[in-house]
């Protein structure tokens, strides 16, 4: 058809009257005219003749197109309009005839509207002229002819088509092996000095299928099993070849038909190749095109991200500007301290974020900042907390110095040390029968289990003993923010062991690792034995601590991707064994003592290092005990690693440290932005989480801060108990304090501030100061970041309204 006039007519409008097409009108082959000049974005056919519309239906309509090209890919549509432009440069410029093979409903969907599905044609695009306004243009006309499987006529040798044809045609028997080939790839192979031979097996498949110069056997393998194991109708390959000075590379599609030998009848295969080099370097074209997009793509999205998370920054600052305006205006109530908080790393922090966010800092804030960063002891620490406490916070004496001695970074400096030793003090034993003897002063002091009775409660599995009325209060614990744990104490004496293993079973972690119920049970009621039964550290108060971790891992940390699996099961753990044999004093009781944990510890969180290790070793000292036998020794040591860190973060004195790392991460400059861009990314086509649901890509460690901080609220949740729940707990905290005091006083130690007996009003006094110093800090910044909390901050400001009014009057 090369050459051959159309004769399209004059335009009336958008409309085409087409005419002097009869020729093509009675030809059988399917046909169609379309506009050569993809530059105007139009694939709206010209013309199709009738043999074309019988078999393919009518031309589509523009609304159906822009359906079509609506629904497709942006880069099928870019390569659509890339086989546009070659086909107008190669057959409308050219004059020249070029052959595509497709799927029709791929190719011509966008032509004609009812393509049948399963066919492959072989589409012949030559160019044609019409005339437009008294003038002969191009056009570009298109042939649709059937593809069928290729078999050799039998008993005959090939076809002088097949013989004359331009393209390599070669027909192999089934092991592979060349039994023919027509002139054009037998000069071809002339050319590249190799004589091809028949039927005498020099010349395999492999030989054939070669990328660059090398055979390749498994490509033959490939299309042996393709062709005769998997009975597909033809198998395509593309490789890499060079031409025959080896200068230039060139893409050839080798296509292979099941055939059969025309001598003997037995099954074969016939192989044509086809020069993709053209087709091939559009397609890299096309690719680098799209990469560059996808880059462009990419860092619009980053910009976007960085956008959106400094919105969220501002959102959150009006949000908690919101809410401290809602707390002032709902309990008419002005802090009784004046106490700053904020460590010299905090406001260093805000000094840089400032220049991130394009703000000029002062040159006063500047000067501060320097200043306080070379006086500073510990960056991580409130600056001269001590003297705000004694001097300036309006907080009486003995409250300032509680708070300075539960507060103060480190658990004594080098000064305090040689003071308290300059203390007269009888050797310490081992906390034993004096303070038994106290304990039992207690009113809520309640006798160990007996030997024998401890023995039966370790064997048998927790779940099998449970009362109805205990399984429903551990439903209830599973989802109530403001459940009574001495409900549950009431119903089982084991507590901790129960709630435990009802929380780790049904979070599917002994699953996950492949735990025993049997080992796992065992050991949490001998840790639930080792909890002594002092007036507040004890089996009840460790669970409810783990309730309320249960609580925070459900409400944020396990959905916004802060916690994994064996991460989860570190809290689970870390909650249960972090008071575990607690002696009923603090760590300034056993330092000024000399007592053998601070010893053994260099004074350094002696209670929560000795909590945890002592856990372990109860573990690894019975294998009927050790739980973690099952798991990987890489997931065994993270565990590990996790709950020590956990659990030592429990130590008051690490209170301003840890928060102000942890305010660090709600930076949007320092924590998000300082994710890798690819891991912000969103594919395109895809939906953003949002700036605020990014936590998964926060780093290992960061993520472990966000738990640390959520078990210190946990350790802490007796603050967001109900009134009367929180009541309670502070009077068993107050006698507990009390005892601690009696045990100072008879070794005629001074007694710790808060904790002389002979004072009524005891640690009460000073829930106003710790609420207003530690824990509506704490509960806003972990609220902030996990706005699914908001109950547990609620009930807090609640306990805070009463102690504030209770404290006035």
């Amino acid at each position: 058809m090369s050459g051959q006039s159309a004769n399209l007519g004059q335009p009336a409008g958008d409309d085409w009257h087409l005419t002097d097409l009869r020729t093509l009108e009675l030809v059988q082959t399917p046909c169609y005219i379309t506009r050569p000049k993809p530059e105007v974005a139009s694939l709206k056919p010209l013309w199709a003749n009738k043999a074309a519309i019988e078999k393919y239906g009518p031309l589509t309509t523009p609304e159906e197109r822009d359906k079509l090209i609506g629904g497709m890919s942006k880069a099928s549509v870019a390569a659509m309009k890339a086989m546009m432009a070659a086909e107008y440069e190669s057959v409308a410029m050219g004059n020249e005839m070029h052959t595509w093979h497709f799927e029709a409903r791929i190719g011509l969907s966008l032509v004609f509207s009812e393509v049948p599905a399963g066919q492959f044609i072989d589409l012949h695009v030559s160019s044609c002229t019409y005339i437009i306004d008294g003038k002969i243009e191009k056009a570009i006309l298109c042939q649709c002819m059937n593809t069928t499987t290729p078999v050799l006529p039998t008993g005959l040798q090939p076809t002088s088509a097949h013989q004359q044809g331009k393209i390599h045609s070669y027909l192999f028997s089934s092991s592979a092996w060349l039994l023919h080939a027509n002139e054009a790839a037998i000069n071809d192979w002339k050319s590249r000095g190799v004589t091809l031979s028949f039927n005498d097996k020099s010349f395999g498949l492999a030989d054939l299928l070669q990328e660059k110069g090398i055979p390749q056997p498994e490509a033959a393998m490939e299309a042996i099993n393709a062709i005769f194991v998997h009975k597909r109708d033809v198998h395509r390959t593309t490789l890499a070849a060079t031409n025959s000075e080896g200068t230039k590379t060139k893409w050839i599609t080798y296509e292979i038909w099941p055939a059969l030998d025309p001598m003997t009848s037995q099954p074969a295969m016939l192989i044509n190749t086809l020069d993709m080099t053209e087709q091939k370097s559009l397609e890299i074209e096309l690719e680098h095109a799209k990469r560059e997009l996808l880059r462009r793509n990419q860092s619009l999205e980053t910009r976007k991200t960085k956008l959106e998370a400094d919105q969220a920054g501002l959102k959150r600052q009006q949000q908690a500007l919101a809410d401290q305006l809602k707390q002032a205006l709902e309990l008419h109530l002005h802090p009784r301290t004046a106490v700053d908080t904020m460590t010299v790393a905090d406001k260093a922090i805000n000094v840089l974020e400032k220049i991130i966010q394009g703000h000029q800092p002062s040159l006063q804030e500047a000067v501060d900042v320097r200043n306080a960063m070379v006086e500073a002891h510990d960056l991580r620490q409130p600056q001269n907390l001590d003297k705000q406490l004694m001097q300036e916070s309006g907080i009486s004496k003995d409250v300032g110095l509680a708070m300075v001695e539960l507060l103060q970074g480190g658990s004594h400096t080098s000064a305090q040390r040689i003071m308290a030793r300059q203390v007269p003090t009888k050797a310490f034993p081992v906390i034993g029968s004096d303070l038994l003897q106290s304990r039992q002063r207690d009113p809520f002091w309640m006798p160990p289990t007996t030997a024998s009775s401890s023995m039966q409660a370790l064997d048998g599995h927790i779940g099998m003993s449970l009362i109805p009325e205990a399984e429903q209060l551990l439903q209830e614990a599973s989802s109530s923010w403001e459940f009574d744990m001495f409900r549950l104490a009431d119903q089982t004496d084991r507590p901790l062991s129960t709630l435990g293993f009802f929380l780790i079973k049904n979070a599917g972690l002994l699953d996950l690792f492949g735990l025993s119920e049997e080992v796992l049970s065992r050991w949490l009621r001998s840790i639930e034995q080792g909890y002594p039964w002092n007036s507040y550290h004890n089996r009840v108060h460790a669970a409810s601590v783990l309730q309320m971790m249960h609580m925070l891992i459900h409400a944020g940390l396990m959905e916004d991707g802060v916690l994994e699996g064996i991460t989860m099961f570190a809290c689970y753990l870390a909650a249960i064994a972090h008071d575990f044999d607690h002696p009923g004093v603090n760590n300034d009781f056993l330092i000024k003592t000399r007592h053998p944990l601070a010893v053994t510890h260099n004074d350094a969180s002696p209670l929560e290092n000795h909590h945890i290790s002592a856990a372990y070793m109860l573990a690894h000292a019975d294998e009927a005990l050790n739980f973690a036998a099952p798991m990987s020794s890489q997931d065994e040591s993270i565990l590990r690693a996790s709950c020590i860190e956990l659990v030592l973060s429990t130590d008051m004195k690490k209170h301003f440290s840890l928060v102000s790392c942890f305010q660090a991460i709600q930076q949007p400059s320092v924590s998000f932005e300082s994710t890798s861009a690819a891991a912000l990314t969103v594919p395109p086509g895809a939906q953003s989480p949002g700036p605020d649901r990014r936590l998964g890509n926060l780093a290992t460690q960061q993520k472990l801060l966000i738990a640390q901080v959520a078990l210190k609220c946990s350790d802490l949740s007796h603050l967001a108990c109900t009134p009367e729940v929180h009541g309670r707990w502070v009077e068993k905290l107050t006698e507990e304090f009390f005892l601690q005091g009696d045990q100072e006083q008879a070794r005629g130690l001074p007694i710790s501030p808060l904790m002389d007996r002979s004072k009524t009003q005891g640690m009460s006094k000073s829930q106003v100061g710790f609420l207003e110093i530690v824990a509506l800090p704490l509960f806003t910044a972990y609220q902030e970041l996990m706005p699914g909390s908001r109950p547990m901050l609620d009930n807090v400001r609640a306990n805070y309204k009463q102690w504030h009014q209770l404290n006035a009057v």
